[in-house]
């Protein structure tokens, strides 16, 4: 207000629920054709998601809330929802058979795999009682070629396709078409004679099209599949044994992307909520004898460097934040039980607080909190 005393505020409700179920089967094999080896593995995975969503906006005078002082703020204010202009459901289904093989022959690696997805989304419109559907099918694949030399070092360059749904809406209510993608990759390996460890610095260039944009004829009611963003990067990785069951592993990645082709005023900038920097350094210690054998446990350190919000018109802060892990192999406990493994993995352990993101300059998320998720797995 002219007041420079009121602020006007605006007011967002949200109720989302999602559900997801996803089954993966491989089968793999040794292969020699002469003096040709073939690492050989095929397999089929199957995901099923179901999503919910009730919203409601109030701003500009449509259900908004009541102002506020900004030197005297009434922080017990109630405020009341929004009515719900927003309700869907949405199913999404996504089958794909792949098939890869690794090629060796020499010192000369080759890399050939490929995937072939079929994409379906129904999505219903609860208030308009309107369903929708979208299917889709893709091929994408993957050739890669290393050379390894005598010394340690590796030289390598790949080049591979994507294939990605999104969630994203367009005025209809109807998702968005899946993103598509390619990859340059350029690489180094080196695997120390005398260490065990290796280090692979690697340089790419990732272009992605069908990114959700503004749709020009509805600027506020949904998006369009038109927009593009390259991205390109260097990323050091790193990991060693520096004592009979002790393991570092550390990484550092740095982002160069920008947006190339958008209808929301963002083409030439980066996208939002994604830092330029991030890194990470771990340890982990897994115990191989006495009572305790096959229990491993660790911990270390994850940076999330500045981002800027979806205008580029600030920056977002930096982040350090402390993770955990806990592990443990069966197959210690009982011969019997070979390929049994539980990891426990705690994230942000000191439950910082943190801004991970912000779409406008008052639309900000913050971080995760403390999460503990278990996961366990069998193979065979």
């Amino acid at each position: 207000e002219p007041d420079d005393i009121t602020a006007h505020r605006g007011v967002a409700y949200s109720d989302e629920s999602a559900n997801a179920f996803t089954l993966d089967n491989q089968l793999s094999g040794h292969v020699d054709t002469g003096p040709v080896s073939h690492d050989l593995l095929v397999g089929v995975d199957y995901q099923r998601n179901r999503t919910r969503l009730e919203a409601g906006f109030g701003f500009g005078g449509f259900h908004e809330p009541p102002p506020i002082d900004i030197y005297a703020p009434d922080n017990d204010m109630i405020i009341q929802a929004p009515p719900i202009t927003i309700n869907q459901r949405a199913v999404q289904q996504q089958t794909g058979i792949y098939g890869q093989d690794a090629i060796k022959y020499g010192n000369w690696v080759g890399m050939l795999s490929g995937r072939y997805d079929w994409y379906d989304s129904d999505t219903f419109d609860v208030a308009l009682a309107s369903p929708s559907s979208f299917s889709k099918t893709a091929f994408t694949g993957r050739v890669a070629l290393l050379y390894l030399f005598d010394n340690g070092l590796a030289p390598y360059i790949s080049y591979s396709t994507s294939f990605e749904p999104q969630s994203s809406t367009d005025f209809t209510g109807k998702v968005l078409k899946p993103t598509e993608g390619d990859q340059v990759e350029l690489g180094l390996k080196y695997k120390p004679a005398d260490i065990d460890g290796l280090i692979t610095l690697s340089l790419y260039d990732i272009n992605q099209t069908n990114v959700a944009t503004r749709d020009p004829a509805h600027p506020n009611f949904g998006s369009i599949a038109a927009g593009e963003v390259r991205s390109r990067g260097v990323e050091l990785e790193g990991r060693v044994t520096l004592a009979p069951g002790f393991e570092v592993l550390g990484s550092y990645t740095y982002l160069d992307n920008i947006v190339t082709k958008d209808n929301s005023g963002l083409q030439g900038k980066r996208p939002y909520g994604i830092p330029a920097q991030t890194g990470s350094l771990w340890g982990i210690y897994t115990i191989a004898e006495g009572p305790f054998s096959g229990l491993g446990f660790g911990g270390g350190l994850r940076y999330l460097g500045h981002s800027f919000d979806g205008d580029g018109a600030f920056q977002i802060p930096s982040a350090t934040l402390v993770d955990a892990v806990v592990k443990y192999d069966f197959s210690y406990l009982r011969p019997t039980l070979q390929g049994l493994n539980l990891t426990v993995n705690v994230t942000n352990l000191a439950d910082e607080t943190y801004v991970s993101s912000c779409y406008y300059t008052t639309w900000c998320w913050y971080g995760s909190q403390r999460t503990v998720t278990a996961n366990l797995r069998y193979s065979w």
